[in-house]
């Protein structure tokens, strides 16, 4: 699909291997094997260059639509695997702690996976709690 779509950018196979690094043959090939598969030629192709059949112009069209959800799909796959998880601790001294609340409640959208806990300490070691 990615070539299709390239090729269909480009006009060209061999400026769609160009810009995909790979050889005009693969790109070739690719498509032709494409087009023997689904009974269609996608392209009309000659020394100048390559032109999208009425039929290739609905197919580049869906190609693009599936290389974005696959592109999607690749973002929330690295959003899950860059999803923090474990425990943070703060302390702080009494009185400032009303500051925090935002930016704890935009950490804890970001972050749900992460166990947090602020602790109020006081002069004295007796003074200390959980919030």
């Amino acid at each position: 699909m990615e070539y299709i779509v390239t090729v269909a950018n480009t006009g060209s196979l061999s400026k769609a291997a160009k810009e995909l690094h790979v050889s005009l043959s693969a790109i070739s090939q690719s498509i032709s094997k494409v087009e023997n598969e689904i009974g269609l030629k996608v392209f009309v192709r000659n020394r100048a260059g390559a032109v999208l059949t009425s039929e290739g112009e609905k197919i580049v069209s869906k190609a693009r639509e599936v290389l974005t959800k696959v592109d999607e799909l690749k973002e929330e796959v690295n959003r899950q695997l860059d999803t923090l998880s474990g425990e943070l601790k703060i302390a702080t001294i009494p009185g400032p702690i009303h500051l925090l609340v935002e930016v704890v409640s935009v950490f804890k959208r970001s972050y749900p996976n992460v166990k947090l806990e602020i602790y109020e300490n006081g002069a004295s070691k007796n003074n200390g709690g959980c919030v």
